[in-house]
Parts: structure tokens; sequence; C-alpha cells
């Protein structure tokens, strides 16, 4: 699974923020060119080296990255995020499927959709049971109607 993908890089277990992952994925950066595991919100490992998947039946020609992810996620329940070094072009592989030539829209929809819960999609879902049983009201000291 993942956590032996994990050992293989440098342990962080910390915040998932945008500030940590442009520094991680900067050239110069030392773990740059290396997988990150991310579980829930914290990010647990950098520099990871990801499995090299065998030959994949029905799969044409592939870079390493994209092979290993798309292995990878054939073992895993993971969402891996690919970024081209040639082109910058950002995939997606997730259930033994590789997504390619992702806009931005697309690529936030497919993230959305496969690491959010459906409740915390929707505005306002995670508080409608506490409305529906009118704990919401009664915590403000007030009485529905």
């Amino acid at each position: 699974g993942l956590e032996n993908v994990a050992v293989s890089g440098v342990r962080i277990n910390g915040e998932v923020t945008a500030e940590i992952l442009t520094t991680i994925f900067y050239i110069g950066s030392p773990l740059h060119d290396g997988a990150v595991i991310i579980r829930d919100t914290r990010l647990v490992a950098a520099g990871c080296v990801l499995p090299l998947a065998e030959a994949l039946p029905g799969v044409g020609r592939m870079g390493t990255r994209h092979r290993a992810a798309l292995g990878l996620t054939l073992q895993s329940d993971a969402v891996i995020l690919i970024v081209s070094e040639e082109t910058g072009f950002i995939s997606l592989a997730y259930g033994g499927k590789l997504y390619r030539g992702l806009d931005r829209a697309k690529l936030q929809e497919m993230l959305t959709n496969l690491v959010l819960p459906p409740v915390s999609r929707r505005p306002g879902a995670a508080i409608r049971p506490l409305v529906r049983s009118g704990a919401a009201l009664r915590a403000l000291g007030r009485r529905s109607p």
C-alpha cells in the first residue's frame, strides 16, 4: 500500500498548504523529483519513489512517472497527480485509469469528486442535520416555531 511508498521518502507529517507543495516541487528542491503522500489533510511524506509497474495490458507507450502512478492505482485507492517534466501538463491516475489533457476546471471537478466526501461538497450540507433536528437553534438559545 501507500505506507511502503511513504517510507521511501522524507517524513513530513504536516498540514497540506499551497506554500509547502510549491516549495517541495520547486526545481531546486531535493524533494521535487519524487511523489508526495497526502492522507486526509496531512502531508505524510515527500520525495517518495513510486514502484515501477510492469507492462500494463492495453496501455500504450508512456513515461516512467505515468506508468508508476497508474500501477500504484491498481494496488491502492490512491488518487495520483502526475506533472510531465517535459511539458508541464498534469494528468490524473485513479482506479487503473489515466486521465490526460485536463484543464483546470476539469481537474478541480475530478479532485473534488474523488477526494471530498459528498456531504462536504454542498454549501451548508454539514450543518443541515443540525438544523433538521433543531440542535442548531437550541445551541443558539432559540426555539423553532
